[in-house]
């Protein structure tokens, strides 16, 4: 379902009216990572599933499946990196946007909002670059199958001083969980803050209240993803802290209780990945009726209230030229 949501979420962001607002382009870019991410967990955790039942010999699994798993593992971690990152850029851009009005139509500008996407991708990228290296792939002849396939084998940077300790317990964990945590937390504060203090405020204008009730469901939407990364990261900082308790940055290395943890963070990553549909369709207006447009249910005018129009046009002219006479 997560797939399908973000898939329609692409569909309707493309459209001409959506994507002139910076925030929609931070949405599409969020919708595009989070749905490759999804198909990436897919092949990487039921992989091996749907190989041993294309290939009851096991051929498929053992040319295919492990392969595209040294690649698709680590490129979901990037999807992720990713996607945390667009989560906060778009929170940041809604608390400049709430607290500073006025500075916030110059940050964001469409060309803008692309240059910092594209920084954003580039240090998805780099940050998960070690993790491409931990494991290689090794040909081996199989006796069972009489074929070469694919091993993948864990490399010697993986134990490495700098891997284990810079990067596993300083660099990784700081610049993807407790940093975006932290800038998440006090960002959904300060809007939290600023919205119930400007409900206070009594405007006079019709067209200002219209414009700030727009302005609030768009905050108000940012809000519920962003709080839902903040869960996701509090999981992700919790699997951790279990993992630093046992002295390991490992999960082969520490008790059953770890892999719970890491299993209702992988949950609750493809949870987070998948639930940004509804609060497009719960809290978006015009995203509501462009979907509908888009899937092709939208109401077509009656032909019947056409023709009763035209009709009744007609008459009250012929009623006009009447009268004149």
């Amino acid at each position: 379902m997560g797939i399908v949501g973000n898939s329609l979420s692409i569909a309707v962001f493309l459209h001409d009216d959506v994507l002139t607002a910076g925030v929609n382009i931070y949405l599409l870019a969020l919708a595009l990572y989070d749905v490759t991410f999804l198909v990436t967990r897919l092949l990487v955790v039921h992989g091996e599933w749907l190989a041993s039942g294309l290939a009851h010999n096991g051929q498929v699994e053992l040319r295919y499946t492990t392969p595209a798993s040294a690649i698709l593992e680590p490129l979901s971690f990037v999807l992720e990196t990713g996607s945390v990152f667009t989560t906060v850029a778009v929170t940041l851009d809604r608390c400049v946007s709430v607290t500073r009005p006025l500075q916030a139509k110059g940050m964001s500008g469409g060309r803008k909002v692309r240059y910092i996407l594209i920084a954003i991708f580039v240090c998805s990228v780099i940050l998960n670059i070690p993790l491409f290296l931990e494991t290689k792939l090794q040909l081996r002849q199989d006796e069972a199958d009489n074929i070469v396939v694919w091993d993948r084998v864990e490399t010697d940077y993986r134990y490495t001083v700098f891997h284990t300790t810079i990067y596993l317990l300083c660099i990784y964990p700081i610049s993807k969980t407790f940093a975006p945590l932290l800038v998440l937390f006090i960002c959904n504060i300060i809007i939290a803050k600023t919205i119930f203090n400007s409900r206070k405020t009594e405007m006079t204008s019709s067209d200002q209240t219209s414009r700030l009730k727009d302005a609030q469901k768009v905050t108000a939407q940012v809000l519920s993803i962003s709080g839902l990364t903040l869960l996701s990261r509090m999981s992700d900082a919790l699997t951790f802290i279990f993992l630093q308790l046992n002295g390991t940055v490992f999960y082969e290395d520490c008790p059953l209780y770890c892999y719970v943890m890491a299993a209702l963070n992988e949950w609750m990553r493809t949870f987070h990945a998948g639930a940004n549909f509804v609060y497009y369709c719960w809290f978006g207006h015009h995203f509501r009726s462009i979907l509908i447009q888009r899937l092709g249910l939208a109401p077509r005018p009656s032909c019947s209230k056409g023709n009763h129009s035209r009709r009744a046009k007609h008459s009250g002219t012929l009623q006009i030229r009447l009268q004149q006479r």
